[in-house]
């Protein structure tokens, strides 16, 4: 199944879902290949991380994790990244099929930042410059993080609704032409069409 992107009305919604909450959120698409995002700006901490190659290859494969799970269950998925924040993805299902995620967080949930020690370390991150920008990051609880997750699942549900985000439901006929022009020189039958 194909899916089009409304990008522009997606990243304005995403957008409005940053200017609300403080936080990024990227659409992906069923194959883990982002569609938009919410700003390209990255907070301070998060930039840091990525700036060595060990930590952007850190980055990428926690986020590939995270989908997975929500892949695999087809339900809201969260986890603590490996740079010590925590982020959710949010699967958006069209008849019961995942065609797109959203994934948001880079919220700092611990205050402490000498026990995010261990989840840097072997980045090749300057620990001083990694502490004072994780110092900058806004504090979410549970309960913040919860109603976060709960206006995420409503911009998925606009989405949809939307139709910024839709399978392309020319598929079938597609396939139904190309399976006829294919086989043009056989008998086909209405049983072999279908």
């Amino acid at each position: 199944m194909t899916v089009e992107f409304d990008t522009h009305k997606i990243q304005a919604a995403l957008q409005d879902f940053y200017n609300a909450t403080g936080i990024d959120a990227d659409l992906i698409k069923p194959d883990f290949t982002s569609a938009c995002r919410s700003q390209q700006n990255r907070c301070l901490y998060c930039a840091k991380v990525q700036s060595t190659p060990a930590g952007l290859q850190a980055c990428r494969s926690s986020d590939k994790l995270l989908l997975e799970k929500c892949a695999a269950t087809a339900q809201a998925q969260d986890r603590v990244c490996h740079a010590g924040l925590v982020d959710v993805a949010i699967p958006i299902l069209y008849d019961e099929q995942i065609i797109g995620y959203l994934i948001f967080g880079r919220m700092k949930s611990n205050l402490n930042f000498s026990s995010l020690k261990e989840y840097i370390a072997g980045l090749g991150l300057d620990t001083e410059e990694a502490k004072q920008a994780y110092a900058q990051l806004p504090f979410y609880d549970g309960e913040r993080i919860q109603s976060v997750s709960n206006i995420a699942t409503l911009i998925c549900k606009y989405i949809l609704l939307e139709n910024m985000l839709r399978p392309n439901e020319n598929d079938g006929v597609e396939k139904v032409s190309t399976y006829i022009r294919d086989n043009l020189e056989k008998p086909l039958s209405i049983q072999s069409i279908a």
